[in-house]
C-alpha cells in the first residue's frame, strides 16, 4: 500500500481558502467563509485554550452575533468609563461595553469555525508562502497546504503580509508597546477600583501628561485586567509608568512584574489586500489606536473579507484587481483607524516637545474620550 505523506497530501488538496490565525478574526473568516460553501483550513500555531494578552472588551454589538452559548462567556457588563488624567479623576462618560477572557472567546470561536465545516489544525505555526499561477502555497512547520486564497490573520508580525510583499510594520514605528496582566482581585480592591453605584458599572481609563498612549483598567466579575499602551520608540518609562497606575489603582506590584508585554498596530498598512491575499485583524491594521481595541474590528474586518473571499472564488479571480474590492468595502473603517491615528502622534508631538498645559489636556480628553472606547 502507498503512504501518502502529511505534507504531500496537503499540497494535492486544493483548498478554496485558508485562514492563518484562529484569533477572533481568524476564525470568525474561516466560519463564514465556511457557511457561504467554500472549502477552508484554519491553521492555529498553538493549541487551545491558549491565553492571549489582551483587555477582552467588546460591544453588544459584537455579542448578538455569538448566540446563546457565546453569551454566556461574557465576564461583565459596564456603562460608564471613568477618566483619569496624572491619577486624577476628570470625569465619566457613557461607555456601553462587555467583556470575555481571551482563552475561553478564542475557544469557542474556533469550535464554530469548525462546526460550519472549517477543517481546523492546532498547533502548526506558518514557517513561509509560495505564490504560483494557480495558488498558494503555506508551508507550516508540519505540511505544506494550497488554497485559491490566504486570508491573513496572524497578528501585528504577520507572516502572510510579508510574504506577500506587503509593507512590514516591523520596520516603522506603527506600533503600540503594551503590557497586560489580568489576575483575581479581592472585592475591596474591585469595589476600590471601579467604585460601582446608582446603577452605573465602571471601567477605568487612564491618561498621563508624559505618556503617548493610554492605560486601562476592565472588571470581569472577580477577576480584573489592567494594561498600558504606548507609542514604540517612545516608551522608555512604560513600566515605571505602569507601576504607577497599578499601585494608585490597588492592584499591587504583582500585576506589573507578571506583565505580558506584546505589540499593537496603530495604522494600517497602505493596502490590506495582494493577489490571493487578504488581511485581517491586527494583521491588516484594523485596532482603535487610541484604546488598542481590536476585536470588534477585526471581526468586522473578516466578514467583509469572506463576502469577498466567496466572490472571487465565484469568478476563480484572486488577482490584486479582484481583491481591491475588499479595500473598497473597508475604506470606512479604515479611514476612522487612520484619522484616530494621527490623533495619537499629535499627541506623541505635544508631549515630546513638552507642549502641554492642564486645562487644554483636560479639555482635549473630555472631548477625545468617547473615540477612545471600543
Amino acid at each position: 500500500m502507498r503512504v501518502v505523506s502529511r505534507e504531500t497530501e496537503g499540497v494535492r488538496q486544493m483548498l478554496d481558502v485558508i485562514v492563518v490565525g484562529a484569533g477572533p478574526a481568524g476564525s470568525c473568516a474561516a466560519r463564514a467563509c465556511a457557511s457561504a460553501g467554500l472549502s477552508v483550513l484554519l491553521l492555529e500555531r498553538e493549541r487551545m485554550p491558549r491565553d492571549k494578552p489582551c483587555g477582552g472588551a467588546t460591544t453588544e454589538d459584537f455579542a448578538r452575533k455569538l448566540g446563546a452559548e457565546g453569551r454566556a462567556l461574557i465576564r461583565y457588563r459596564t456603562n460608564r468609563m471613568r477618566v483619569f488624567l496624572d491619577g486624577d479623576e476628570i470625569g465619566s462618560l457613557r461607555a456601553n461595553n462587555l467583556y470575555f477572557k481571551r482563552a475561553e472567546l478564542d475557544e469557542y470561536l474556533m469550535r464554530l469555525a469548525e462546526g460550519s465545516g472549517a477543517r481546523v489544525l492546532e498547533g502548526e505555526g506558518v514557517v513561509s508562502l509560495s505564490f504560483g499561477r494557480d495558488c498558494a502555497r503555506v508551508r507550516t512547520d508540519k505540511g505544506v497546504y494550497s488554497g485559491r486564497l490566504v486570508v491573513g490573520a496572524d497578528g501585528v508580525n504577520s507572516v502572510v503580509r510579508c510574504a506577500s510583499g506587503l509593507e512590514s510594520l516591523r520596520d516603522k514605528p506603527d506600533r503600540l508597546l503594551c503590557a497586560v496582566r489580568e489576575g483575581s482581585a479581592d472585592r475591596a480592591t474591585l469595589d476600590d477600583l471601579f467604585r460601582n453605584g446608582g446603577g452605573s458599572t465602571y471601567f477605568n481609563a487612564y491618561f498621563y501628561s508624559d505618556l503617548a498612549g493610554f492605560g486601562w483598567a476592565f472588571p470581569k466579575g472577580g477577576d480584573v485586567n489592567v494594561g498600558i499602551g504606548q507609542v514604540l520608540g517612545s516608551a522608555d518609562h512604560l513600566k515605571e509608568t505602569f507601576r504607577r497606575m497599578c499601585s494608585a489603582s490597588a492592584v499591587g506590584s504583582d500585576f506589573v512584574e507578571r506583565a505580558r508585554w506584546h505589540m499593537i498596530p496603530f495604522r494600517p498598512p497602505r493596502r490590506v489586500y495582494a493577489e490571493r491575499v487578504v488581511l485581517v485583524g491586527d494583521a491588516g491594521g484594523f485596532v482603535n489606536p487610541l484604546m488598542g481595541s481590536g476585536i470588534e474590528l477585526g471581526v468586522e474586518s473578516a466578514e467583509t473579507a469572506a463576502a469577498v473571499a466567496a466572490e472571487a472564488c465565484s469568478r476563480g479571480d484572486f488577482s490584486e484587481r479582484s481583491l481591491s474590492e475588499y479595500q473598497t468595502r473597508c475604506a470606512t473603517p479604515l479611514r476612522a483607524i487612520r484619522m484616530k491615528a494621527h490623533l495619537l502622534c499629535l499627541l506623541k508631538f505635544f508631549i515630546d516637545h513638552r507642549l502641554k498645559s492642564e486645562p487644554i489636556e483636560k479639555f482635549a480628553l473630555t472631548r477625545l474620550a468617547p473615540l477612545a472606547g471600543v
